[in-house]
């Protein structure tokens, strides 16, 4: 007959712990992967809130422009399109002589700038009178946040006037 020894228990013992060692070290670094990984998907969002933020902020500058320029309330020597050869800020002729969107948003600072480009012929697809001419202005707002988050927008504006005497 053969001799079979059976298998001692203390080496069984020792390749438990070790193969649990690995399973726990294998299952830390999962877990310091995954939270690393979240924290950077957290920047990564905050980065597009705040970088959406300065967008919409400096969106609300260009449009303001334009609400000024059409409001009927304003006079004409307050409203912002004008035909200075400088780059001017639309809001000087506004109470306080201040930019109304200045710190819309905590810790934002815009910047909107209007300059007169020149006039010509507006573009149309038939002619109403010779007198009519277009103004071509670019406004631009910069804005920037304290996180760093920067947006600049520029918009092209036509305004039509009769002949080219100045408003």
């Amino acid at each position: 007959m053969i001799n079979r020894k059976a298998p001692s228990s203390a080496k069984q013992q020792g390749i438990v712990l070790v193969t649990g060692l690995v399973f726990l070290l294998v299952l830390t670094l999962l877990g310091v992967m995954g939270a690393s990984n979240s924290a950077l998907n957290l920047q990564i969002a905050g980065s597009l809130q705040d970088k959406n933020n300065t967008f919409h902020v400096g969106e609300a500058a260009l449009q303001a422009i334009l609400w000024l320029e059409n409001n009927t309330d304003i006079d004409d020597q307050s409203k912002p399109l004008k035909r200075i050869a400088a780059d001017s800020d639309p809001y000087r002729g506004l109470a306080g002589n201040s930019d109304p969107l200045s710190h819309v948003a905590d810790n934002t600072d815009v910047q909107t700038i209007v300059s007169f480009m020149e006039t010509r012929d507006c573009q149309r697809t038939e002619k109403v009178t010779d007198d009519l001419k277009c103004d071509y202005y670019t406004a631009t707002s910069d804005t920037v946040m304290v996180s760093g988050a920067r947006s600049v927008q520029n918009m092209g504006i036509q305004k039509e006037v009769i002949g080219s005497a100045s408003w």
